[in-house]
């Protein structure tokens, strides 16, 4: 929805707003615990964000995503090749079928700016990581331990 227009009348007047659309703010915070974080994922990498993209499939019964290429700089595991992050679930199949609830996570509204680089802490489990980001970091902003754990190798098993 890009803005509603709103009208109040008043006698001998006719009053017309714009709103302007308001973003929904993250349903989801990413962990403070930067060694939470880690326990949680699966993979890690420090990428640089180079295409974001947003492919919107819903009138052919599809959803709406953020397709997110990066340039892996160094890892930890078997990061993803991109991401895929879902904004918007299809419309309802039948009139007066209920929505699919919005989809949430940290990644929504997508905050990750092509050029700059950002640590990501990656999860294989969808069902409490539906992007498969556990927690990200930019790169300048970044605790040492991401660091400390790809030197370490934490996930390369």
């Amino acid at each position: 929805m890009r803005g509603l227009i709103l009208s109040l009348t008043i006698p001998g007047l006719l009053v017309l707003a714009a709103a302007a659309p308001v973003p929904h703010a993250p349903s989801s915070t990413q962990p403070v615990d930067v060694t939470a974080a880690l326990d949680a994922g699966t993979s890690l990498a420090l990428v640089q964000i180079t295409t974001v993209k947003d492919q919107d499939n819903r009138a052919a019964d599809g959803d709406r995503a953020n397709l997110i290429s990066y340039t892996l700089v160094k890892s930890s595991g078997k990061p993803p090749a991109s991401l895929r992050v879902v904004t918007a679930n299809p419309y309802p199949q039948m009139a007066g079928a209920p929505a699919a609830p919005e989809p949430t996570g940290i990644l929504i509204p997508n905050p990750l700016i092509p050029g700059q680089r950002y640590w990501i802490v990656f999860s294989t489990n969808k069902k409490k990581y539906p992007q498969g980001v556990v927690a990200f970091y930019p790169e300048k902003d970044a605790p040492a331990a991401l660091d400390a754990a790809i030197t370490a190798k934490k996930y390369d098993k």
